[in-house]
Formats: structure tokens, C-alpha cells, sequence
């Protein structure tokens, strides 16, 4: 329809609210502005909105215009007002030349229904809203718009912990997104949140400026990406990971692995028994591959599988070992095909690996459930560890520094956390927790179902 043709339209549309005007009273500000808006002889539109939910940026020739409309607002549920809209007057205010916080100033004490008076963006220009499947996001970071100077906005940032799931709805602005809290239903409004990109090129930065500076000029300069900097920059530049929800899978339960500090009470290889001694029918633990001969009898006592030396080298080289080690002339290790053994029998496996083995296990094929066994507090330790003689009182601070170091290696791993007081009641928390992933949805990476996918 043509701009002549839909101001014949609104004229006749006119004429028949006069010809029910007894019906019009206290609707006179709707008659006003239809009026308005055929008297406009300009190529403008008049948009009648509730204005929440949209910000502005300045551009040339002092013009004032929409820069994003908030996935979800009440100006996006309108369907008036797109970025790129020029904005000319605000309730009868001209607004050339303002700037973003003169606008926002004049906008500040409005409330409910707002005229805008706009040249509509061309809509070839517009950013096209692509139709893609759902995306959400674990957050490796937490973030306060307020403390952001980089936003564009910080009204309309989104506050968000460690750990959270958002769900991403608009990914047009390369460097902003707008996200929703996937636990928050009652707020359907999306805010502002750094893409993917936009925080690790901040992150480079500050790793950059963090740099020590080299006493000596020289031209082998240590990379901070060096494969040999194990848990450093790397690690630290992780911000966003995409998951996807997945159903329990009858006869099949996920593993459980197990991580925890060394030394003191943490026996992880005892709670590893005990959990398995509990109910053998349903929780096992993978035999470990070794090739050393065996001893007399232990064939029958099942502790190890006993491979050759040639046939044991050739698994390492091709990968099958979630983890291996070399004592005594022999190597020692934990197979993929034993954990997927018991996988396959029904059975929960539970793992007690070296921590650098989660990247190895953590893949599609095993869906492993990493539960960290957290340290308790200095003084909780002083006061029921120590006199059990469980600890020296020297070897505290070992354990927090150990602690520490898993934490802020292999932190963003962690599915679950289990505060450690002793083996019984983390024993009786991984049976509790198995038995909820038995029932639950669970968050995993979007990876384990593109890579298993047929």
C-alpha cells in the first residue's frame, strides 16, 4: 500500500470514529493522535509505543536513532520501532542534535504510551532477525553491566554469576548480545551481554597488559598460547560454552568421576569402594590395564587386566587410555573399553582419574558427570581435621593451594560440587546425586551431540 493510498484509509477510518463519537469519550488522545498522523505531510511516521525496551545511539547529521530493540520488551512486542528507525520528536520534542543522555534525560520521567515521530529505517538495511533453533549458553564468568564501561548501555545490560544458563536470542550485534535468564521466567525481557567474542578480545587485552615486560630484549619470546602453559591463557580465555538439555537414558547412566584435592582425608579411592561396595549391582569401577606380569593368583582376583607391554604401547599411541603412567618398568592404565564396559552392563562407573584426564573423558561418546569434592573452610579443618588427626595442621595450606589449583584449572569442568567432611556422607551424596540424574533433565555440551550424532 502506498503512503497516498493508506491516508485515503485512515481519512475514512477518520470519518466513521466522528460518526461514533458518543462512543469516544476518554479516548480522545487515540482520535488526536490518527489525526495527527494524516495533518503529518512529511515522509515521517507517527508510532504510538510503549518505548521500554529500546535504546538509542547518535549518528550523522545529529540524527538520533534506534540502535537495538530488546528482544522480548514492550517495544519489541509492539512491532513498531526497529533499529535503524531515525528518531525526529519525542511526545512533540524534536531531538536532532541531542545526545544519547539528553535522550535519555527527556525519556527518564516518561511512563506508558510515548509518540515517536520517526523516518522508518529502509527495511533492506535493517539487521534481518535470522530464524535459528534455540541457543543457550553456560557462562564461565560473571558480569555486572554496571561495572561494564565497554556496554553500550548499562540500563539495559543483563547480570549474570558463574555457571548460569542464558538463553541467547539475538546474536545481530557481533559485539553485544541480548540474553535471557533460562532460570528466570518471569522476566522474558532480553538484556545486553558481551558476545562470545567481544569478552575473550577484552580478556587478550588484559592478558596482554599483564605481561611482564622481558628484562633482556630477545627475539624468543615465550607465547602466551605456548602448548607447554598448561591451565594458562588458554584455559582463562574460556567465557561461554553452548549446552543443550538432554534426557536420562534408560540403561545407560552417565559416569560419575570423581576429583578432589590430594592427601589428608581425601581418599578418593576409598569412597570410590565404598559407593561401589554399596549396591555392586549398580555401581562398578573399570579394571586398570597394566603390563607387568601378573602375581600369583591375581588373574583370579580380577584387579587387573594384563595386556603386553607391545599391545599396551599401541593403545597409547591410538588413544584408548584415559590415562596412563610408567612405575617400575611397567605402564599402568585406565582404558576407554573398561569404563564403556561398564557403561554398556547398566552399571554407574564410577572414575578416579588424575585431573588432567577430564578433557580426555569428558567427550560424547562417555558423558561423564564430573562431582569435585571441595575442601571445607581453613577453620573447619583446624577444628574437626585436625585434632581427628586427620591432617597436620602444616599441611592445610598445602590442600588449599591444591585446591585452588584444581579449582582454577579445571573449575569450568565441575558439574557438581560436594562440600568434603569425610567419605560417609560424600559416599551417601554421589548415591543421592546418581539417583537424581537417573530422573533429571541435565545441561551437557552441544559438542557430545554433534559428535555422536548419526
Amino acid at each position: 500500500m502506498s503512503a497516498r493510498d493508506a491516508t485515503r484509509s485512515i481519512l475514512s477510518l477518520l470519518d466513521s470514529l466522528q460518526k461514533l463519537s458518543p462512543r469516544l469519550e476518554g479516548r480522545k488522545d487515540d482520535f488526536q493522535f490518527l489525526q495527527a498522523l494524516v495533518e503529518s505531510n512529511e515522509f515521517h511516521s507517527l508510532i504510538k509505543v510503549h518505548h521500554e525496551g529500546a535504546t538509542v545511539k547518535t549518528g550523522k547529521n545529529g540524527r538520533v536513532l534506534i540502535s537495538r530493540v530488546l528482544h522480548g520488551g514492550a517495544a519489541d512486542k509492539s512491532g513498531l520501532l526497529h533499529a535503524g528507525d531515525i528518531i525526529h520528536e519525542i511526545n512533540g520534542t524534536g531531538v536532532r542534535g541531542f545526545s544519547v543522555d539528553q535522550v535519555a534525560e527527556l525519556m527518564v520521567d516518561l511512563r506508558g504510551t510515548v509518540v515517536f515521530k520517526i523516518t522508518p529505517a529502509i527495511s533492506d538495511l535493517r539487521p534481518k532477525r535470522r530464524t535459528q533453533a534455540p541457543t543457550y549458553m553456560r557462562t564461565y564468568f560473571s558480569y555486572d553491566p554496571q561495572q561494564d564501561n565497554q556496554t553500550p548501555c548499562p540500563e539495559a545490560g543483563l547480570k549474570f554469576d558463574y555457571g548460569e544458563i542464558l538463553h541467547i536470542v539475538n546474536q545481530d550485534d557481533p559485539n553485544w548480545w541480548q540474553a535471557v535468564q533460562y532460570s528466570n521466567k518471569n522476566n522474558t525481557q532480553a538484556g545486553i551481554i558481551p558476545s562470545k567474542f567481544m569478552k575473550e578480545k577484552l580478556l587478550c587485552l588484559e592478558e596482554m597488559n599483564q605481561q611482564t615486560p622481558p628484562k633482556k630484549k630477545g627475539r624468543n619470546k615465550k607465547s602466551m598460547y605456548s602448548p607447554s602453559d598448561t591451565g594458562g591463557a588458554g584455559e582463562r580465555m574460556v567465557t561461554y560454552e553452548r549446552v543443550v538439555k538432554i534426557e536420562p537414558q534408560l540403561g545407560k547412566p552417565r559416569p560419575i568421576m570423581l576429583v578432589a584435592p590430594r592427601g589428608g582425608p581425601f581418599d578418593m579411592e576409598t569412597l570410590r569402594a565404598r559407593i561401589v561396595q554399596s549396591n555392586p549391582q549398580r555401581f562398578g569401577s573399570p579394571v586398570k590395564h597394566t603390563s607387568r606380569p601378573p602375581k600369583p593368583r591375581e588373574e583370579e582376583r580380577g584387579q587387573y587386566e594384563f595386556v603386553s607391554r607391545q599391545r599396551m604401547e599401541r593403545d597409547i599411541r591410538n588413544n584408548h587410555y584415559v590415562e596412563h603412567g610408567y612405575f617400575s618398568g611397567h605402564y599402568y592404565g585406565t582404558s576407554i573399553r573398561s569404563i564403556r564396559s561398564i557403561i554398556d552392563s547398566g552399571r554407574t562407573c564410577i572414575l578416579v582419574l588424575i585431573p588432567s584426564a577430564i578433557k580426555l573423558v569428558r567427550t560424547g561418546e562417555l558423558k561423564p558427570f564430573v562431582a569435585y569434592c571441595r575442601a571445607p573452610t581453613i577453620e573447619e579443618m583446624k577444628e574437626n581435621w585436625v585434632p581427628s588427626g586427620h591432617i597436620k595442621e602444616s599441611h592445610i595450606h598445602d590442600v588449599v593451594r591444591q585446591a585452588r589449583h584444581l579449582e582454577d584449572t579445571y573449575g569450568r569442568y565441575f558439574d557438581h560440587n560436594i562440600h568434603f567432611h569425610d567419605v560417609e556422607s560424600a559416599r551417601d551424596e554421589v548415591i543421592a546425586l546418581v539417583d537424581r540424574l537417573a530422573q533429571e533433565q541435565q545441561w551437557v555440551p552441544a559438542s557430545w551431540q554433534e559428535n555422536t550424532a548419526p
